[in-house]
């Protein structure tokens, strides 16, 4: 982080419980304006000396926004809108109101049923999620289900070697594309030339982070411009990763293309390389009708073989799976076995919505 994140945190870590709560709860809410009579709550008191303890302390601001379009947009009702300005036509749309408002303000000393609040350094929540979630999009329920003990927290080493970032260029990238990714949900995804002009704002990433990001994005944009026939955009976004489904839909746009040599050639690849048993199934089932288009034999049946260890064990005191256990542990590793409860634990998995990732 840098010198003002930190001084941030620091000052933070200065305020009133209370104060830190209220802070949150507008932090974690949608925008950076908010009411006043909207902050209503009784476990944290006073909420008016609370807001003006965090004015003082620079983490938000008690004034108007400096225009009538941003008012009316963002903070007032209708009604509200209609009393403040009532020679505007009340039959329009809101929207409509607000087009026809005046560039500035008439009167600085504007009278509301609420005090107008403006949220300073919006932008610290996704960057501090990030740094400790290692995503932007975490739920802060989790902690609510952790002090009730329905959810526990896997404990793991937080070190220099462990970090996910190593620099602030990474952090900085993966904020970038994260960003762009969930702009891209607002985008006409149909429409050919808009997702173009998306795929030409795509960042070069930095990190494995970032990489990994970068990847899915990319994979997004290139499907959905394969969808809409820009073959030739969408297989110069595939080719720019190797994360599934890239080398099955470059195999599937060059088949479509009429160019079965050059399909054949990544089919063969995902065949002798696969990064997947997904992938591996999918090469098979592609490289069948190829070669017969080609004129060239079936190929046979491949097995795929992932590598194997062997090794041996004296069982005379332990069961094998322990005893698999014990030996993998004494190389270093951190092993576990279970029995019967794996694929149960992936089905509640699947079935809560939670999946414990590696990252």
């Amino acid at each position: 982080m840098d010198a003002y994140e930190r001084n941030w945190l620091e000052r933070f870590y200065a305020l009133e419980e209370d104060e830190q709560c209220l802070l949150i709860r507008m932090m974690t809410r949608k925008g950076e304006w908010f009411r006043s009579d909207k902050l209503i709550y009784p476990e944290l008191g006073a909420t008016e000396q609370l807001l003006n303890k965090l004015e003082l302390a620079g983490f938000i601001g008690l004034t108007l926004p400096n225009s009538p379009h941003v008012l009316a947009d963002k903070l007032l009702t209708k009604p509200e809108l209609l009393s403040i300005y009532p020679e505007i036509p009340k039959a329009l749309r809101k929207s409509q109101l607000i087009d026809l408002l005046p560039e500035q303000f008439e009167n600085s000393t504007l009278s509301l049923p609420f005090t107008p609040i403006k949220l300073i350094d919006n932008d610290k929540l996704p960057l501090f999620c990030l740094l400790f979630f290692g995503n932007r999009h975490q739920e802060f329920a989790q902690f609510v289900l952790e002090n009730l003990g329905i959810h526990t927290f896997e404990q793991y080493e937080v070190s220099t070697k462990t970090r996910i970032f190593h620099s602030r260029q990474e952090i900085i990238s993966s904020l970038a594309i994260g960003e762009l990714a969930a702009s891209y949900e607002e985008i006409d995804r149909k429409s050919q030339q808009a997702l173009q002009n998306f795929s030409k704002l795509i960042p070069v990433p930095h990190g494995k982070h970032a990489s990994r990001s970068y990847n899915k994005l990319v994979n997004l944009v290139a499907r959905d411009l394969e969808r809409v026939g820009a073959f030739d955009d969408a297989l110069d976004l595939f080719r720019q990763t190797v994360t599934p489904p890239s080398r099955e839909r470059q195999a599937r746009i060059l088949k479509a293309q009429a160019k079965l040599e050059d399909a054949k050639k990544i089919v063969d690849t995902m065949l002798e390389s696969p990064l997947s048993i997904d992938e591996f199934e999918v090469a098979e089932r592609l490289s069948a009708p190829l070669c017969k288009a080609l004129g060239k034999p079936k190929p046979k049946t491949t097995r795929l073989s992932p590598p194997e260890v062997h090794r041996k064990f004296d069982l005379s005191a332990n069961r094998v799976e322990l005893a698999v256990v014990d030996a993998l542990n004494n190389e270093g590793w951190q092993a576990f076995y279970l029995e019967n409860q794996f694929s149960k634990h992936l089905v509640w998995a699947r079935f809560l919505g939670h999946f414990i990732c590696s990252c």
